[in-house]
């Protein structure tokens, strides 16, 4: 067993390389740079839930795409000021032109945002979300007994219950499923109203949260804080397996300190501990004394099956914008009712194109029928036809590059997204120790977020209220 105690205590030890724990170094390092500061890191990567990966482009070149989180937005005032200081700038989603939308097999097109579902669906839909806004801003300051009664009811159960008509609710869930990345059947409406409310609620969250884009990827935002961190100051490949907390009847070399040992048995010890892992990954992770028992019911009760299968494909040509449309598409097709179909595949749809237009791509998230029961060739050939339900099928099937990226075989990350909490342990959501310190053990990353969960934007106000604590602890 490698050990470095008791020859060297760090003053702080982060565990995870993402955006949250390097934002953290950053800043922790900006106010002290005397710190003895770690960042441990599970994967042999950095950046966490933020991905690039090379892909064949137009001029025949391999350049970098985002697999991961890749939207931000104009009122993101957290993450848009750490982008300034990183020098890295952002430009505007690719909107222009005619949209689709898709509902029981019927392809419609349309143009600004709202969508031609008819007049009756569209008021029912008004009506829904205008319960909903009501719901998600009442949330905190809802009664104990009528959280529980809310708890009880799924994301799916809810929308049915206040929708009127089939079509709207169809398309309501559509809408959510690619936000919230997991089953609807399963997932707490609680968790889905405190990620609206964290947001500004639900028109915001639908309406805003992909106005904007990172040019050159959103990992390039942990890549240039990697830098500023210094390469001396990571460490990846350490996947932390437990996190051992000195108490009066502990050896004594311990007291006051924390130990972590790796999945292989290396070993570390630090004074204060940073833990940025998602909600569904805590698990993981064996806490000695335990977690308190609301944060480890939540680690618990968060599905680690995602939702996203991300593509992107690249172009000669940007075919769609040529005839006019913005390349955007909303399938409300549903899960496949038949386990072995990898039919409806298409969950939403982007143009990706490069910030001038050079680069042509489109960028697809699918569902996950089709990624849990499909060959690699099978889904593609399965989302080339779905995509030429919009788009001529000569031009759709005219590729150059075609490249996907599962995050349900992500190791150490199921999700791109916020972690998806069960029904019934919703309300955990809202206690208040759920991003409070455990001990010398504190707690940043989207899932910990108070605003923006599941963003980047909520991954960096974390980490800016962590680092204050641990500021205030050394």
């Amino acid at each position: 067993m490698n050990r470095e105690h008791p020859c060297r205590r760090h003053d702080v030890v982060i565990i995870g390389a993402g955006i949250a724990g390097l934002t953290a170094a950053h800043l922790l390092l900006k106010a002290r740079p005397d710190l003895d500061l770690l960042v441990l890191e599970a994967k042999d990567r950095i950046g966490g839930r933020l991905l690039s990966k090379p892909v064949r482009c137009a001029d025949g070149e391999v350049r970098q795409w985002c697999f991961g989180g890749t939207w931000a937005s104009k009122t993101q005032c957290n993450l848009l000021e750490l982008l300034k200081e990183m020098k890295i700038e952002t430009f505007e989603q690719y909107r222009q032109g005619i949209k689709f939308v898709e509902m029981d097999n019927t392809v419609t097109q349309y143009e600004g945002g709202v969508p031609t579902i008819g007049l009756l669906n569209l008021l029912d839909l008004n009506l829904t979300l205008q319960a909903l806004e009501r719901q998600a801003t009442g949330l905190k300051t809802s009664q104990p007994d009528q959280v529980e009664r809310m708890d009880q009811d799924s994301v799916k159960s809810a929308v049915q219950r206040l929708t009127s008509r089939e079509e709207s609710e169809l398309f309501l869930r559509g809408v959510v499923a690619p936000v919230l990345q997991g089953s609807d059947e399963r997932m707490s409406q609680i968790h889905a109203l405190n990620v609206a409310q964290s947001s500004g609620g639900f028109e915001k969250l639908f309406k805003d949260a992909q106005e904007l884009r990172v040019d050159g990827g959103a990992q390039r935002i942990t890549e240039r804080l990697a830098e500023a961190v210094g390469p001396a100051r990571l460490r990846l490949g350490w996947p932390v397996a437990e996190i051992r907390q000195s108490t009066d009847n502990d050896d004594e070399n311990f007291r006051g300190e924390v130990c972590l040992l790796s999945e292989s048995g290396d070993q570390l010890t630090s004074c204060l501990v940073l833990c940025t892992l998602p909600l569904a990954s805590l698990n993981s992770v064996k806490f000695r004394p335990t977690l308190p028992p609301s944060k480890q019911q939540l680690a618990n009760n968060c599905p680690t099956v995602s939702h996203t299968l991300k593509t992107i494909i690249t172009y000669a040509n940007a075919f769609w914008r040529q005839a006019g449309f913005s390349g955007e598409i909303l399938s409300c097709q549903g899960q496949p009712t038949n386990p072995q179909s990898v039919s409806g595949s298409i969950s939403v749809c982007y143009d990706a194109c490069s910030r001038d237009g050079a680069h042509p791509a489109l960028v697809v998230l699918a569902s996950s029928g089709a990624d849990r029961t499909a060959s690699p060739n099978e889904h593609r050939e399965a989302l080339l036809n779905h995509l030429a339900r919009f788009f001529p099928k000569e031009d759709v099937f005219n590729f150059i590059d075609y490249a996907e990226h599962s995050w349900c075989s992500e190791p150490y990350h199921s999700t791109c997204m916020a972690s998806a909490v069960s029904v019934g342990c919703g309300s955990l959501l809202l206690s208040p120790e759920l991003s409070k310190p455990f001990h010398r053990v504190h707690f940043a990353g989207s899932d910990m977020a108070d605003e923006w969960i599941g963003y980047m934007e909520g991954a960096v106000q974390s980490a800016k209220r962590a680092t204050a604590e641990l500021l205030q602890a050394l």
